[in-house]
């Protein structure tokens, strides 16, 4: 495996933008947990439609109940997965300061940043 270079290609080291592969991870985690908090806001919607068909229809309360702890078993559970994905986001923003901070500010300070 070879070292990566500096953007002078001269000098050996970490690149500054090198975000690894427990990034990657990291986000494809954080894209699991989206697309469980979108599949959770749909518990609503679906209690509403499911009320009007099979509640109102029918006059069955015991449906009803039914419906209502699936409803409050996916809020619940929609509450939970939110709540991950934040931690999760916050986790991979730290975790990218970390890497990238100390090599941006060296290669600013010696002069490699590109400003004009």
């Amino acid at each position: 495996m070879s070292t990566p270079y500096h953007a002078t290609g001269n000098a050996p080291g970490p690149a500054p933008f090198h975000a690894g592969r427990a990034l990657v991870r990291g986000l494809c985690a954080v894209a699991g947990l989206a697309l469980m908090c979108n599949l959770g806001s749909l518990a609503v919607p679906l209690f509403n439609m499911e009320v009007f068909n099979r509640v109102l229809a029918s006059h069955n309360l015991d449906t009803l109940v039914a419906l209502l702890a699936g409803l409050a078993i996916g809020i619940v559970a929609w509450g939970a997965s939110d709540w991950l994905r934040t931690l999760a986001l916050q986790a991979l923003g730290a975790r990218l300061v970390r890497q990238v901070a100390a090599p941006l500010l060296r290669s600013v300070s010696a002069g490699e940043g590109g400003a004009p």
